[in-house]
């Protein structure tokens, strides 16, 4: 691949950008400019991604493993995903440099977007989410508000549900009865066992939480404890918690009680592998996955996001909002 060069015909240096702060963290993004061809070397001979693809492996240097990554091409630019550890990050930065490759920390102004999505980078719980943040940290959002061309900025506009809901995740709250399936199914959801199950109901308590990806966008499922149970406390707390949620998952019998007046709900039939399905309600269950896939599906249809979850620019702030249709209103075209 040839380096990309300036205007005046000079080629361009190879950089390699860290766009998360360096030390500990849940995920390390580094941004590749002319640097393809030592990121496919560094990969074991494995192509660079194209645009939109992923490509998974372990970054190798004289036969030693330097950490496993996941690359990925957005919007033209090659970002590399580490899993964050100050070791494996500073000795993946180490071996670019070694191979002629400049490397730099972002440094974002105080209170910007670039600023505020390598904060948020970190904690990315999905692999769109993190790539959705890393892009906004490297200035993609800023850019396509900065261009105010209207046609764009109605796209980010457009956007504007999903990246919010990628940099701030959802809170997803399962209620019911006791011992309705409601921590088996938060376990389901969440791919490993969280919240304690147990055939004696009333064993959930105080809400349990936990993150799970829901066609690529990062949820919070809460567990509650189940209403109308013998706790007073453990019950208000549940209800609590069901009315600070997005959305409410309702594990439904005949005599369960009816959910909080205006709130996004889903109906559900728990344990439906026993044979049980109410009628009118969404069969789901824990213990066989049967139903998970539409109820993941059902629960993005209700907060009005677009699935799967992709990386394109969009706000994510009210703030990005107002200054995107404060500048739509004053184009000559608007």
């Amino acid at each position: 691949m040839h380096p990309a060069t300036r205007p005046g015909g000079e080629p361009r240096p190879a950089v390699a950008r860290l766009l998360t702060s360096p030390g500990e963290g849940g995920i390390a993004v580094i941004a590749l400019r002319g640097a393809e061809a030592v990121l496919v070397r560094l990969l074991g001979g494995r192509g660079a991604p194209a645009e939109g693809e992923i490509a998974r492996g372990w970054l190798v240097e004289d036969g030693r493993r330097l950490d496993e990554a996941l690359a990925w091409r957005a919007g033209g630019r090659l970002e590399i995903g580490l899993h964050g550890g100050a070791a494996a990050t500073a000795a993946v930065l180490r071996a670019l440099r070694r191979a002629g490759i400049r490397t730099e920390f972002a440094v974002a102004p105080p209170g910007s977007i670039e600023a505020d999505a390598a904060a948020l980078l970190p904690r990315a719980a999905t692999l769109p989410a993190a790539m959705f943040l890393a892009a906004a940290a490297d200035g993609a959002l800023t850019r396509e508000i900065e261009s105010r061309d209207p046609a764009r900025l109605r796209a980010l506009l457009a956007r504007a549900a999903a990246g919010a809901a990628l940099a701030f995740p959802r809170t997803i709250a399962i209620a019911g009865p006791p011992n309705a399936g409601k921590s088996t199914l938060l376990n389901a959801l969440c791919g490993r066992d969280r919240a304690l199950v147990h055939p004696q109901a009333g064993t959930t308590r105080d809400p349990v939480e936990a993150i799970a990806d829901f066609e690529g966008y990062p949820v919070r499922l809460v567990d509650t404890a189940g209403l109308a149970g013998i706790d007073g406390e453990a019950e208000a707390r549940a209800r609590e918690a069901a009315e600070a949620a997005d959305v409410v998952g309702w594990l439904v019998d005949p005599g369960a009680p009816a959910p909080p007046a205006g709130r996004a709900e889903l109906r559900l039939s728990g344990k439906s592998d026993l044979g049980r399905v109410i009628p009118g309600a969404l069969a789901v269950s824990g213990a066989t996955g049967e139903g998970l896939d539409a109820l993941r599906q059902s629960v993005l249809g209700a907060l009005g996001l677009p699935c799967p979850a992709d990386a394109r620019p969009g706000p994510f702030r009210p703030e990005h909002i107002r200054a995107i249709v404060q500048i739509d209103r004053a184009s000559p075209l608007a």
